[in-house]
């Protein structure tokens, strides 16, 4: 939820308070983000992904330490070793982390 047209008491829009607000309300979404999926910005954390051959046997896996660089209501944005950002969906990241 967006607030808008905050105003102050002068009666004159402050566009100030109507960021800080929607700004505590996101960091509010993301720590919910955070419990619900025990998982936190900075944290590093493992991924298997298999990989698999085109006849679709799984040929090996590879397993890759990433940080955690954020979290949104539909994915979670992960960073490698080289700075590449890499994102997931929800049910795919609980899938393949170790």
């Amino acid at each position: 939820m967006v607030v808008g047209n905050m105003k102050n008491k002068e009666g004159y829009p402050d566009p100030t308070a109507t960021k800080a607000i929607n700004g505590v309300r996101r960091e509010e979404r993301i720590r919910e983000l955070e419990r619900k999926y025990d998982v936190r910005r900075g944290d590093v954390i493992t991924i298997e992904e298999r990989i698999k051959r085109e006849d679709g046997r799984t040929r090996g896996s590879v397993r890759r330490k990433m940080k955690v660089v954020g979290l949104y209501s539909n994915f979670i944005l992960l960073e490698n070793k080289y700075g590449y950002n890499e994102s997931f969906q929800w049910y795919r990241f609980l899938q393949i982390r170790r």
